[in-house]
């Protein structure tokens, strides 16, 4: 009876000891899936070279800031945190006002930019990267770090406003050659005291710019976490019954 008794006991430790190796492997493999998917940030996007797609739209709001929107497509879902654009600079740097919208597709209508999923206003003194030269401007790559966005896999838009007011000194580089000045991203053409809330306006170019930010955390590493603390828990009220 005795040696039946340790058997049990013994078997019982057994699996104990089974079960707390589960638990802290999974503990240990979370955390390793987790750190990898944080530091894994990367690029989600990039148009800064030769590119063919959708055109751009343009419009100024009530306020008369000017507004491009370029369009772009990732995989996977991530989270949004960085812009860099590149831009040509012929006026006063710095840079200390950049407006990004974020907006979600539609393809039911004609431009297919659907409704507005972040606003951001980003203040700073932002001056370019000096990355070469077109005629007599200066070609300069800004960065700014934004409030995250997280996207699904799927086509978005990305649109663009920048202040103070540079004449024609800071224009949004077009993505097909590199070099040719384009649209301006800085306060709109017209003076706001009669232009509305305006139309989107179809263009014909391709802009410079990058995305960057990380993965939306694994749901599988959370899933192993948690099923080795259930396997822990239902393991011991076993026994203690």
């Amino acid at each position: 009876m005795f040696g039946t008794q340790l058997a049990n006991e013994q078997t019982l430790n057994k699996g104990e000891d089974e079960m707390k190796k589960f638990f802290w492997l999974s503990l240990l493999a979370a955390s390793i899936l987790g750190a990898a998917n944080a530091a894994s940030a990367a690029i989600i996007y990039e148009q800064m070279g030769i590119v063919s797609g959708q055109d751009e739209f343009s419009k100024s709001d009530t306020n008369g800031k000017h507004f491009i929107a370029q369009d772009f497509t990732i995989q996977d879902s991530w989270i949004l945190n960085k812009l860099t654009f590149n831009a040509h600079t012929y006026g006063p740097e710095p840079v200390t006002d950049v407006y990004v919208n974020i907006y979600a597709n539609d393809p039911t209508t004609l431009i297919g930019i659907g409704p507005q999923l972040s606003s951001q206003h980003i203040t700073g003194s932002f001056t370019g990267k000096e990355v070469g030269t077109h005629w007599s401007y200066t070609l300069r790559d800004y960065t700014v770090s934004l409030a995250d966005v997280t996207l699904m896999s799927g086509t978005y838009w990305v649109a663009l406003h920048v202040d103070p007011y540079q004449g024609n000194g800071l224009s949004w580089t077009i993505a097909k050659d590199g070099t040719y000045p384009d649209s301006r991203v800085r306060r709109g053409y017209d003076s706001p005291t009669w232009m509305t809330d305006w139309y989107w306006t179809g263009w014909y170019y391709e802009h410079a710019f990058k995305l960057e930010g990380a993965p939306v955390p694994i749901p599988g590493a959370i899933w192993l976490l948690g099923s080795g603390v259930a396997a822990l828990v239902g393991f011991r009220r076993t026994r203690q019954a």
